[in-house]
């Protein structure tokens, strides 16, 4: 018994610890941004500390994103004003603010397109298809679905997990299209995609 117990206790350190370096590493990346010279890096951590931020500490992420994106426009730094015009979709998306965020979502879609910034296209494909399929614009969202799966089949990412994300959530519409009714889907459905050449 008191070996389940050390063994439980050893767990729950761990768990402690790992949960405590996530919070670590946002403080240094923080440092980075303030303390950096090269405007690229500092956008782009920029980014990523406010999309942290959106899902643990929301009111954070809404003046890192909207000094990024003044910043970015002063640079004319157009990879930084779409990346951050698209996590701003994601802020307003995640508050309840509709409006504003389909408005940034198009935004950064129509930037991402006129500056021919692919990867951005795709997670804004992504985005927009998630906001419809949270909206019940079910056609919509399987749409803007299959556009970044097609995206993401052309452009061959090198994390295999986003098209299997993006194939599990256009299965999980066509299942609700198919019934012809609007239905909660409470069980998530995964499929794990392996695409190994052969040698």
């Amino acid at each position: 018994m008191s070996k389940i117990k050390f063994l439980s206790k050893i767990f729950l350190l761990c768990s402690v610890l790992a949960q405590a370096q996530q919070p670590k590493t946002i403080d240094s990346l923080i440092g980075v941004i303030e303390t950096t010279q090269n405007d690229s890096i500092k956008l782009r951590l920029t980014n990523q500390v406010s999309f942290y931020f959106i899902f643990n500490v929301i009111e954070r992420a809404a003046s890192l994103l909207n000094n990024g994106i003044t910043e970015a426009q002063e640079k004319q730094f157009h990879f930084g004003v779409t990346e951050l015009s698209n996590t701003k979709g994601i802020y307003f998306d995640v508050s309840g603010q509709k409006d504003s965020a389909r408005f940034y979502f198009e935004k950064g879609l129509d930037m991402s397109r006129s500056f021919q910034f692919k990867s951005i296209e795709q997670m804004s494909l992504s985005n927009r298809g998630m906001f419809n399929l949270n909206n019940g614009n079910f056609q919509e969202a399987l749409d803007y679905f299959f556009q970044a799966l097609e995206m993401n089949s052309v452009h061959k990412p090198q994390n295999i997990q986003e098209e299997s994300v993006y194939l599990s959530g256009t299965l999980k519409l066509t299942s609700v299209l198919d019934k012809g009714t609007r239905i909660q889907i409470v069980v998530p459905f995964e499929m794990n995609i392996e695409t190994k050449e052969d040698s």
